[in-house]
């Protein structure tokens, strides 16, 4: 026997209603629930996100925290590139000798009848062939040979230093470490052999004594144009002002006095047309 058509059945009003009207019942209950899936939702996802990109994180962090070396200009790198080519060819010479120097032929390439040149400890210079470290101020016994100026533009790797402190160094050898296009290269016969003078009682001391050469260098390549002797002593006596504005205590006069034997001696080296600059030697007797 056919069964008569029974309608579909249908869930009560009040049960399809019932979250809204509990959540209104309950200030707001299902709708906090709602919130608090998606909140687990959100932080299950980035959970798996993060599980599955520990190496990009990793990296990211690594490649931010890495030094920036600073570019370093053509020009600077071509004139530090020559100077350490006249380092490398000077620490492996053992053929010292006097060779005169052409006073024509480079007082020609300057382009002028007078130049003022800077005068340059050797060692300094070993820096220019160690690009790749880091550089630290010359303390040695002998970095006061070393005109002031240059060793404070070439006291830290230019790499090392801020872009605009290496392009003020560019420009500085380009306007005036270049044009008098020779430098005096002071080249010790043994460091550990020269020595500065020293008190060693009240009114006594032990005079100061330096051997060794003084090479001119063609700063444009690095070459080695000419080079000649230096020996440079202490004096036997040495007198100095004890009261007044030019007074100075035995240790500086003694110092003085061998400093300007340096001087003196470098000058006696000079090609006519030709001076040398340096921040040693008190000009006050």
């Amino acid at each position: 026997m056919d069964q008569p058509n029974v309608p579909a059945q249908v869930p009560p009003a009040k049960k399809r209603s019932s979250c809204l009207i509990a959540g209104a019942v309950a200030g707001g209950g299902c709708l906090l629930l709602i919130i608090i899936g998606l909140v687990i939702g959100m932080m299950t996802g980035y959970s798996e996100w993060r599980a599955k990109n520990p190496a990009g994180a990793s990296s990211s962090a690594a490649t931010s925290s890495a030094p920036k070396e600073t570019p370093v200009p053509v020009a600077l790198q071509k004139y530090i590139d020559a100077m350490g080519r006249a380092y490398t060819e000077l620490a492996g010479r053992t053929d010292f000798h006097a060779t005169p120097c052409n006073a024509a032929a480079m007082t020609q390439a300057t382009g002028k009848t007078s130049n003022i040149i800077m005068v340059l400890y050797g060692p300094f210079l070993k820096r220019f062939t160690q690009m790749d470290q880091a550089w630290s101020p010359d303390r040695s016994t002998w970095s006061f040979i070393t005109d002031s100026a240059y060793r404070g533009h070439f006291e830290k790797n230019p790499k090392d230093r801020a872009a605009y402190d290496v392009e003020d160094t560019a420009k500085r050898v380009d306007d005036a470490f270049l044009p008098p296009r020779f430098v005096i290269v002071i080249w010790p016969d043994d460091e550990k052999q020269n020595t500065l003078p020293e008190m060693i009682a009240e009114k006594q001391y032990v005079g100061g004594e330096f051997r060794g050469w003084a090479v001119y260098v063609d700063q444009t390549n690095g070459s080695v144009v000419c080079m000649q002797r230096v020996v440079a002593k202490s004096s036997n006596e040495v007198w100095h002002r004890t009261r007044g504005l030019l007074k100075k205590d035995a240790n500086t006069a003694i110092r003085d006095d061998f400093e300007r034997s340096l001087q003196k001696a470098i000058d006696q080296t000079l090609p006519d047309g030709f001076t040398a600059t340096t921040g040693f030697g008190s000009i006050f007797h």
